[in-house]
């Protein structure tokens, strides 16, 4: 066989089989840089195959995005985005070599943030919730460069409303 497959590990590659239950299976994801963290799958209406970090086993640099968001720009309201649901969704980004840089979007109520990843992923593991040594999960992604914060205004004020 003249060709053989590079073993890249991409996000594209997984999709949830039938007995994928959204509760307790996620991802591990350890990055060319060595840091793990959890990924699991997106919001109820997504078809199993968007995925975002587990808000369980999240990184303190990644978990404190929505208090940034209220450090870096006025808001409305004294808007406090953690409040109200937020998420981290994954994509794979441009190939590279060593597989494709990882692409970041941490969209909220009101606001957004894209982060470049200057990382690959280099490892995606299956496991389940009570399989999860949060000993071996990394406190901080290394290599994420937090972009500018999108606020939509009229968003947040729809949303006051409604409390």
């Amino acid at each position: 066989m003249p060709f053989k497959k590079r073993g890249l590990t991409m996000f594209r590659d997984w999709e949830p089989d039938v007995q994928f239950n959204r509760d307790i299976d996620r991802i591990l994801v350890t990055t060319s840089r060595g840091d793990t963290f959890v990924a699991a799958t997106g919001p109820e209406a997504d078809d199993g195959t968007t995925f975002v970090v587990d808000k369980q086993f999240m990184p303190q640099n990644l978990a404190e995005l929505p208090h940034q968001l209220m450090r870096v720009r006025p808001l409305p309201l004294e808007w406090d985005a953690s409040a109200f649901p937020w998420e981290i969704f994954l994509h794979d980004g441009e190939m590279t070599d060593y597989g494709p840089f990882l692409l970041t979007e941490a969209v909220g109520i009101g606001w957004q943030c894209t982060m470049s990843a200057h990382f690959t992923i280099t490892y995606i593991d299956p496991v389940r919730v009570d399989e999860i040594d949060p000993t071996q999960l990394s406190k901080v992604v290394r290599g994420l460069q937090f972009g500018i914060f999108n606020v939509d205004e009229l968003a947040i004020y729809d949303q006051a409303i409604r409390f």
